[in-house]
């Protein structure tokens, strides 16, 4: 994600402190490094200069019933994984942090830790029960709550928003968002883009499963045509109507200069069209 975006803050209790979690990135994707800054203000003013020892986490959630606050107790349905912690037990660069406590206004000192957390690539995306959480551990509290969460909105690669501005922007197709999907087994994501109209006698859909590879993407093109005879009918009935073309592309193909190379693209993502219509 872009340095220049604007980020995120979270402010959150624990048994002894207050934390206040400040993200670089609103939106990170699939493969992010997750960095920030997490200021501790202790809830009792004499622990100045106390080192309180706290853990961050990176956690995925699977499972999750729509129900349950991102603040609380998760459901005994609820599967999470801690893929990455860092402990913040070094002093970190102090600091005053003004606070209100009834009707005063009072400078609470704090400690200010900086933080990098690392996103698996071809994770899961957030959405649908499923996600990313930022926790916070108090580590040898004798209170509660000793930890506390918040959501980590987690979007597709930047390679693969790249092929999908391509094909929206230049194709002209429109994603069907609600029909993303991730297989944690292959670990691949998948997308469903819906032709134009000029299209739309011909194609029902594109369907996208896709792999980030360490120079850009792999994966197949699966394009769902629709039947224009009783001998096209029958094809549909085995799965023969729908053509499945091989994918790769390198991430100077997609991206370039900072921005999605869509003029680039276009010429190889019609010849894959025009493919996939006559055979």
């Amino acid at each position: 994600m872009s340095e220049e975006s604007e980020g995120l803050s979270k402010e959150l209790l624990l048994a002894e402190a207050e934390v206040l979690v400040e993200l670089r990135d609103v939106v990170h994707s699939q493969g992010d490094r997750v960095r920030g800054t997490l200021t501790v203000i202790p809830h009792d003013r004499g622990r100045d200069g106390e080192v309180l020892p706290l853990a961050i986490e990176l956690r995925e959630v699977w499972g999750r019933n729509e129900n349950d606050d991102e603040a609380g107790s998760l459901t005994t349905r609820t599967k999470s994984a801690v893929r990455d912690s860092l402990e913040l037990s070094e002093p970190g660069e102090r600091r005053g942090v003004v606070r209100r406590r009834g009707n005063a206004v009072q400078l609470f000192p704090a400690t200010a830790y900086p933080f990098a957390l690392q996103l698996p690539t071809n994770c899961r995306l957030s959405g649908r029960g499923q996600g990313w959480q930022i926790v916070i551990r108090q580590l040898e509290s004798q209170g509660m709550p000793d930890r506390c969460r918040f959501e980590l909105p987690v979007e597709p690669a930047e390679e693969f928003s790249a092929l999908l501005t391509a094909l929206t922007q230049g194709l002209r197709f429109k994603e069907d968002a609600s029909e993303r999907r991730w297989d944690p087994v292959e670990r691949s994501t998948g997308f469903t883009l819906l032709p134009p109209q000029a299209l739309r006698e011909q194609l029902e859909a594109l369907e996208l499963t896709l792999i980030q590879t360490q120079d850009g993407l792999k994966g197949t093109m699966t394009w769902d045509r629709q039947e224009q005879s009783v001998a096209d009918y029958f094809k549909a009935l085995v799965g023969k109507d729908r053509v499945r073309r091989e994918l790769r592309l390198r991430r100077d193909e997609l991206v370039r200069e900072g921005e999605v190379a869509v003029e680039a693209l276009l010429p190889k993502l019609a010849q894959e069209l025009e493919a996939a219509l006559g055979s």
